[in-house]
């Protein structure tokens, strides 16, 4: 992984908050792959599976905060090409209220460039087994 590969990589994250602050359904296309897997188990929902279940529940279903706010991210590349994203987030809510916790993404390079294809997500502090 380069420098380049790196930025394209955090853009990607970054694009993802976006998408979901923005309300804006149709950019989840431009961060999520295809077969795409959506975990956020701790918050009550089930595993999403595939782009467009991802966009109907973030569209229909999932409850968002006013904003997202990602950090501390760390990247690991993997044997297979994969990249493993582990990042930090801060959810300020309406009435000064700001949840936080954390990212484990798996990020692949496909046709149309880096991609997220798992995002596990825990609210809080996450447990030390992932």
């Amino acid at each position: 992984m380069d420098i380049a590969d790196e930025l394209r990589i955090r853009e990607v994250v970054a694009a993802y908050g976006f998408a979901v602050d923005d309300r804006d359904w149709d950019a989840l296309a431009r961060v999520f792959t295809a077969d795409a897997v959506v975990d956020f188990a701790g918050a009550g929902y089930a595993p999403i599976r595939g782009a467009a279940a991802i966009r109907h529940s973030y569209a229909h279903v999932m409850n968002h905060p006013e904003a997202h706010i990602l950090t501390n991210l760390v990247l690991v590349p993997g044997a297979n090409g994969a990249v493993t994203v582990r990042c930090k987030a801060l959810y300020p809510r309406a009435g000064g209220v700001c949840g936080h916790g954390e990212y484990r993404l798996t990020v692949v390079r496909g046709q149309d460039g880096w991609r997220i294809a798992r995002m596990v997500g825990r609210s809080g502090r996450p447990p030390s087994s992932w």
